[in-house]
Formats: C-alpha cells, structure tokens, sequence
C-alpha cells in the first residue's frame, strides 16, 4: 500500500511546490487559465525552445492543464510550441521516476538477497507493473522511459495537439477508454454506448497513465523488445525507432506508425529525445 505524505507545500500565485510520495513529483506545477498567461509564464520559467534543444536542459516547471482557450489560438505554431512545452517536461518527470525504480531494481537484481522492506516493495512495484509473474530481470525490462519525442507525438495524434474537448476538460491527451461510462462522452453517442475516455486530474496524472500503460500492457511487447535491444547494444532510446512497435495502439496498425514518426521526423521532436531536467 502506498502512503500519500507531503513534504512541502506552499501556493504561490498559483504555482503549487510539493513532493510526494504518490508520485514523486518534484518540481513547481502551475495551473493556467488563459492562453497569454501560458506564453508569458514560459518566457518567465525558462521553457524556451531553443535553448532547451541546445542545452539540451529542460526546467522544473510544469501546467497542471491546458488553458480553456488553447483551442481558440489562431497562432498554430506558437500553439504547438506551447503543447510541446507542457507536454515535454512532464514526461521527462514522470521518466525520472520510472529510471529512479528501474535503477533500484537493477541494484536488487546484483544482490545475493534483499531485506523484508526491500521485499515489501518490489511485491507492490510487481503489483502495479501486473508483473508478479516475471523474475526481476524481467520486470527490469518493463520498467523503463519512455522517449520524450514519442509521448509528444502521440499527445499530438490523439489530442488533435491539445485543441480536443477531451483534452481540455478532462487532461485526456493518448485517447484512453474505459469499460464503463464513468468518464467523458462523446458528444454524440448511443444510449447503448458502453465505454467512455478516461479523465485525469492533471497532465503529469495521464502522461503516467500513458507511460504505464506502455510499459504494462501485453500489446506493446514489440515496443519494449525494442527498447530492450537498444539498452543491450548501448545506444540511445528514440521515439521514432520505438514506434514501430505501436501496431496495436491503433486500429489504422501501420498507418500509425508512420503517421507517428513522421510527426516527430517533422518537428524534430527526437532532439527532446537526450533533454533531461535541471538537477
């Protein structure tokens, strides 16, 4: 079981600083309600694009959301440079603490034996992995990053780059559903209809969900074989060599593959790919 402790808290003009253990989030979360204040809060945070490409050095500074008026931008490039922006780090967050586990697992596998609390936590990471059938070196394979470059693609495929009520109302950026209708409906539906889009209370909740989702779900075994194999010959994990094992993410198969590496092949989105958060 996990316990839900605060660190630190403190609400500053919006800008929420905590550390918890939930999720391990660390770093300033901001809530914005208009487009305008979104572009002056990143100019104000360093989240320039340039430099983060150059520098290759991103900062703790993270949206909770998307502004209600993000749709209403007619500026489509500063648009997209903004979803970048919120997308981008939160990523990157929500990899650091997956590398944090995987780093901790690796440590456990190199072990002759492990301690009851040890013991306590890899149950529970098994547990949330739905891996308590793997062996440790398994599991090790399960738990690791996903590309910057490719949850941002994805992000823009099936959230239309944040313009989607889906994404607007409920921080549904990758398209889930669920089997019941617990959560968002389309606005035009039948009143047989027996699913609905998962929502989130924030952008760091459903890119979690996402990467969890990744690295859980049988599916996507091509993808994690992928990156297994990029692991085990040295080099770099990237998001357009990764997509070719989103077959069974979408019903279009291979179609969105390409629709998916050709997105990050346009904006140069594999550049995030080596961006890593200020210490």
């Amino acid at each position: 079981m996990r316990y839900f402790s605060i660190a630190a808290l403190f609400l500053v003009a919006g800008i929420f600083l905590f550390s918890c253990s939930s999720d391990k989030a660390q770093g300033a979360f901001v809530k914005v309600e208009h487009f305008k204040e979104m572009v002056e809060l990143c100019k104000e945070h360093g989240l320039d694009a340039k430099v983060i490409r150059e520098t290759k050095k991103a900062p703790r500074f993270f949206f909770k959301n998307l502004p209600q008026d993000f749709a209403k931008t007619e500026n489509e490039q500063l648009r997209n440079e903004m979803f970048i922006h919120a997308i981008g780090p939160i990523i990157l967050l929500a990899n650091e603490n997956i590398a944090k586990d995987r780093e901790k697992l690796i440590k456990l596998s190199n072990q002759y034996s492990i301690t009851s609390e040890e013991e306590e936590w890899l149950t529970a990471l098994q547990k949330e992995y739905e891996a308590e059938h793997l062996s440790i070196s398994e599991l090790i394979e399960r738990v690791d990053i996903v590309p910057v470059s490719l949850a941002i693609a994805q992000a823009a495929q099936e959230s239309w780059w944040g313009t989607s009520r889906f994404a607007l109302e409920g921080n549904a950026f990758f398209g889930e559903h669920i089997n019941n209708t617990s959560g968002m409906l389309p606005k035009e539906h039948s009143k047989k209809i027996t699913w609905s889009v998962k929502k989130f209370p924030s952008i760091y909740r459903s890119v979690r969900s996402y990467a969890d989702k990744i690295n859980r779900v049988d599916a996507y075994k091509e993808l994690r074989d992928i990156r297994a194999a990029a692991r085990k010959a040295g080099r770099p994990i990237l998001g357009f060599e990764l997509a070719q094992g989103l077959g069974h993410y979408s019903e279009q198969g291979d179609k969105y593959i390409t629709y998916i590496q050709a997105v990050i092949t346009k904006n140069n989105l594999e550049d995030l790919d080596r961006v890593r958060l200020v210490k």
